[in-house]
C-alpha cells in the first residue's frame, strides 16, 4: 500500500503515539540525571557540620542563615524547624514589637527569608506581621543600599505585598540602581565599589530583567565582577580573598542563570567553584580567609552558595524563590502537631499576658522538592522527595497503560486491514 494511504488510514494512531512519546520525553527531563554537580561530597559535609551544631537563635550568625541553609538543603527536621519558631516567638514576645531591630531593615528581611524557607507566613507569625516594618521608606533606606536590597529579596521570596505606596518594588529597584557606579559595580556610598554588594544587588534585581535598565545594570555588574576576580578564582574585599565574597558571587550568578563553575568569564587560574571549595576544612566547615580557621559566617554563606549552585544544576527554583514551600498551607502549632483543617493553638506568656500562637506551615515543606543523601557522598544524585517520586512513578505507569491500550485499540480496529497489508 502506498505510504500516503497508510498515513491517512492510521493517522489517529500515529498522532497518539507522538503525543505519548512527547510525555515520556518531558517526564525524562524532569527526572534527569543530576550527577553533573561536582561538589556533592563537599555540600553534604558542610550541611552535616551545620546540622551537628544546630542551636536555633535569632541573629546574623548562628540564627536564620542556618535555618535557610538546612531548609533549602532538605535537611531541616520538623523538630529543628519548630525549635527556631519557638526561639523567634520568645524573641518577639520579649521585644514586644514586629521590628527585629529598630535600625536595620536587613534583620527583618533575614527573618522573613528564614520563615519563608520553612513554609511559615511572615505576615502573621503568632500575631506579628514581620513584613510591615518594610512598608516604611525611611526605615528601609536607613542602612543605605543594603536595606532596599534585602527588603526586595525578602518580599520577593514568597510574593509578599507592600501596604500602601510609601514603599514599592519600583522604588526599591530605582534606589538600588542609583548606587551603581559608572563602571558597573555597586557601592556603599556611591563612591566605594564592593564585590559583595554588587553580588547582592544582582540577586535582588534578578527578577526584574524585563526592565531594560535592570538588564543593562546586571550585565555591567557581571562584566565588572569578572574583571575583579582574583587569579585563584576567588573574590574579596580590598584585595583580600575571603569565603563570604566568593560565596555571594556564586549565589548571584546561579540566581541569574549563569553556571558559577563552568562559565569561562569566571575561570582564571582556577574556577569560581574551585575557589569556594578551597576555603573548606576537613570537618566540613569553611574559613573566612585561608589559614584563619573555622568561621561560622563563612560556613553558613558557603553552604548557601553550594545550595544555590546545586539548584542551578538540577533546574530547581533559585535559592530565594521560596514559593515552593508555602503551597497548600496547613495550620500547625509550634510543637509541630498537625492540626489538620483546625487551628492549632499554643499559649505563651509575654510580659504577663497570655497570647495565642498560630503558625501556618506547609506539610512536608522541609523537603523543598528534593533532598540529598549525606551518607552516600560518592553518589552525585539528588533524591526527589516522596511526593515527587510517587508522582513520577504514577506518571510513568499511566503512560505505559495508555501505550498498551492504544496499541490494543489500534490492532482491534484495523485487524483486517493489517492482515491485508
Amino acid at each position: 500500500m502506498e505510504i500516503k494511504k497508510i498515513l491517512k488510514k492510521h493517522i489517529l494512531f500515529i498522532m497518539s503515539f507522538i503525543v505519548v512519546m512527547g510525555i515520556i520525553s518531558e517526564s525524562a527531563d524532569v527526572y534527569a540525571d543530576t550527577s553533573a554537580f561536582p561538589y556533592t561530597k563537599e555540600y553534604n559535609n558542610v550541611v552535616d557540620y551545620i546540622l551537628s551544631g544546630y542551636s536555633p537563635t535569632v541573629g546574623y550568625t548562628g540564627g536564620e542563615w542556618k535555618v535557610i541553609d538546612l531548609a533549602r538543603s532538605g535537611k531541616l527536621s520538623d523538630d529543628n524547624k519548630n525549635a527556631y519558631c519557638n526561639a523567634l516567638t520568645e524573641y518577639l514576645n520579649k521585644n514586644g514589637s514586629n521590628y527585629i531591630s529598630n535600625r536595620r531593615a536587613t534583620d527583618n528581611a533575614r527573618v522573613i527569608l528564614a520563615l519563608s524557607s520553612i513554609g511559615v507566613s511572615a505576615e502573621n507569625f503568632n500575631g506579628y506581621d514581620l513584613t510591615e516594618p518594610l512598608d516604611h521608606y525611611n526605615f528601609v533606606t536607613l542602612q543605605g543600599i543594603s536595606g532596599p536590597i534585602w527588603t526586595l529579596i525578602a518580599m520577593d521570596s514568597n510574593g509578599y505585598e507592600f501596604s500602601g505606596d510609601e514603599v514599592n518594588r519600583d522604588k526599591l529597584i530605582d534606589f538600588i540602581l542609583s548606587y551603581q557606579s559608572d563602571s558597573g559595580r555597586f557601592t556603599f556610598d556611591k563612591k566605594t565599589q564592593d564585590n559583595d554588594l554588587t553580588a547582592m544587588a544582582i540577586q535582588a534585581l534578578a527578577n526584574y530583567q524585563n526592565r531594560a535598565d535592570v538588564k543593562e545594570a546586571i550585565s555591567k555588574a557581571i562584566h565588572e565582577l569578572s574583571i575583579y576576580q582574583n587569579k585563584d578564582g576567588s573574590f574579596g574585599y580590598g584585595g583580600s580573598a575571603n569565603c563570604e565574597s566568593t560565596s555571594q558571587v556564586c549565589v548571584a550568578l546561579a540566581t541569574v542563570g549563569i553556571n558559577p563553575i563552568t562559565d569561562t568569564r569566571f575561570i582564571k587560574d582556577a574556577s569560581l567553584g574551585q575557589a569556594l571549595i578551597s576555603f573548606q576544612l576537613e570537618d566540613g566547615s569553611f574559613e573566612h580567609m585561608k589559614n584563619g580557621g573555622s568561621n561560622q559566617m563563612a560556613t553558613e554563606q558557603a553552604c548557601l552558595a553550594l545550595a544555590a549552585i546545586k539548584r542551578y544544576y538540577i533546574n530547581n527554583r533559585a535559592i530565594y524563590d521560596m514559593d515552593d514551600t508555602t503551597e497548600d498551607m496547613i495550620k500547625e502549632n509550634v510543637d509541630g502537631k498537625d492540626a489538620g483543617d483546625s487551628i492549632s493553638e499554643k499559649t505563651a506568656v509575654a510580659n504577663g499576658t497570655v497570647t495565642t500562637n498560630t503558625l501556618y506551615i506547609k506539610k512536608d515543606s522541609v523537603q523543598n522538592e528534593q533532598t540529598f543523601d549525606s551518607t552516600n557522598t560518592s553518589d552525585n544524585t539528588v533524591k526527589q522527595d516522596k511526593t515527587s517520586a510517587k508522582t513520577g512513578d504514577s506518571t510513568n505507569t499511566l503512560i505505559f497503560v495508555i501505550m498498551i491500550l492504544n496499541v490494543a485499540l489500534y490492532i482491534g480496529c484495523h485487524k483486517k486491514s493489517l492482515i491485508k497489508e
